[in-house]
């Protein structure tokens, strides 16, 4: 048993680093195409003095994009992947029992979902004291 979790531990490691140099790929693309959209804006950039195109531009634009590729690593990797998982779960245990066992843990599922949201947007709303 413990060598069977090293090894998960290993493998989990792995592709995690693999999924990482994967993503590399998606966040460079994303940032490309929002730089091309976005050529105007550096062009004007261009336009200014030496002086005006300090490293305070250059820090503004490397905020801009490392907060694009926070955005789609969140979407792709927290959102994507357990929708996913949960597909899955789902089309076993309908493989394994009935289909009103499915419905009732979706629904508890998404009660369980529905009462961690409000029970953010509340801690928001009326911060402790």
């Amino acid at each position: 048993m413990t060598g069977s979790y090293g090894a998960i531990r290993v493998l989990m490691r792995v592709l995690t680093q693999w999924r990482d140099g994967i993503f590399a790929r998606v966040a460079m693309h994303a940032v490309r195409k929002l730089a091309y959209l976005t050529s105007s804006t550096c062009r004007a950039v261009a336009a200014l003095s030496p002086r005006a195109q300090d490293r305070r531009l250059t820090r503004v634009l490397e905020r801009g994009r490392l907060g694009i590729e926070v955005i789609v690593r969140m979407v792709i990797c927290n959102s994507l992947r357990p929708l996913y998982e949960v597909s899955l779960l789902m089309g076993v245990l309908l493989w394994q029992f009935r289909l009103r066992y499915v419905l009732v843990t979706m629904i508890t599922a998404d009660l369980h979902v529905l009462t961690y949201v409000a029970t953010e947007c509340e801690s928001k709303i009326s911060p402790q004291r």
